[in-house]
């Protein structure tokens, strides 16, 4: 009977990959399937000071709603 082993490791110094399973009686004969997981791109990382320079001056919010409106649009962008 086949015998399925899923493993996730890291790639090791030397570009090498160590699997290892008590399910895989030693010389036998197995496939090996490697999927990299690629990540995505993020964007780049802004200081608390340019984050800042983006809110409107005090004063220029007309009702809660509307900072309602600026936080939830901030916090979508965090999202991305």
């Amino acid at each position: 009977m086949d015998v399925t082993v899923k493993k996730r490791c890291r790639v090791l110094p030397g570009h090498r990959i160590e699997i290892t399973s008590t399910d895989l009686p030693v010389g036998e004969e197995v496939d090996v399937t490697v999927t990299a997981r690629r990540r995505t791109p993020t964007r780049p990382r802004r200081s608390m000071q340019e984050i800042l320079a983006e809110i409107p001056p005090p004063g220029l919010f007309k009702s809660p709603e509307e900072v309602d409106q600026f936080l939830e649009t901030e916090r979508d962008s965090w999202d991305d």
